[in-house]
């Protein structure tokens, strides 16, 4: 485009540029390798599933049982057609809360402070409970996700949905989820370690049982130890591999 003077002026020559020049080559462009990350998928066995199955069904059952239980007491209540300063009552908790209500309100009576006084100083009694406890409920919140951002931070690799019911048994009764945690992994390691013992102790004693019915003797001296044709005739397939150079040694003398 060219200025002359202050009016544009486009040019009409067209520049023919080749289309095979225009389009970009993409034959020898090599395709971009996508790599996809697979990660392993962590098996269980059906008995795990099974248990992991009934603590879930132990959790909801429980959990709707209470439900169910502080809904009767609710319903209860609802039907006693009880009222408390001009308001019906229909739940458990408003049924205390008025039995706080009229403890205070005879406790300043009694002092013989006028109606108003001690309407206000009950209000203001409920305002600072229901205060405190907004506060404590806030307070308790925050602890539980800093508790659970510190047991996701220590086990990564561990799905909440599988942790058991006695450590959310142990949370409930004050301690930390992670320090619950440990105490479950002990108890479980310890379990582990008396199973691995006792079959230890079974396979020993297997084996010292299945040495006995063979008869055999063990040369103390640090020779290979001496087995009749009878011996090894008794002897089962794995106790023939195990004693297979002192069973050679032994079929030179045989006679």
């Amino acid at each position: 485009m060219e200025n002359v003077g202050n009016e544009p002026v486009v040019s009409s020559e067209i520049v023919d540029t080749p289309i095979a020049e225009q389009a970009v080559n993409t034959e020898n462009a090599e395709p971009s390798a996508e790599i996809v990350e697979t990660k392993a998928e962590k098996t269980f066995t059906q008995s795990e599933l099974d248990a992991i199955i009934q603590k879930r069904i132990d959790r909801e059952r429980e959990s709707v049982t209470k439900k169910a239980a502080q809904e009767a007491r609710d319903a209860y209540f609802a039907e006693q057609n009880i009222e408390w300063q001009g308001k019906k009552i229909t739940t458990e908790s408003e049924y205390k809360q008025a039995l706080k209500e009229k403890e205070l309100i005879d406790k300043y009576s009694e002092q013989g402070l006028p109606d108003d006084v001690v309407q206000e100083l009950v209000e203001g009694k409920k305002f600072r409970d229901q205060y405190n406890e907004t506060q404590k409920k806030t307070a308790d919140q925050a602890k539980q996700e800093s508790d659970f951002h510190a047991f996701l931070e220590t086990y990564p690799d561990v799905d909440p949905k599988d942790i058991p019911q006695t450590v959310w048994d142990d949370v409930s009764n004050g301690k930390s989820l992670v320090d619950a945690f440990v105490k479950h992994e002990n108890q479980t390691l310890k379990q582990r370690l008396a199973e691995v013992e006792k079959s230890k102790q079974i396979e020993q004693q297997n084996i010292d049982n299945a040495q006995a019915s063979t008869g055999a003797v063990t040369n103390t001296g640090g020779n290979p130890a001496y087995f009749t044709r009878e011996q090894v005739a008794k002897m089962s397939i794995s106790e023939t591999n195990r004693n297979w150079t002192a069973i050679n040694e032994s079929m030179k003398k045989w006679k």
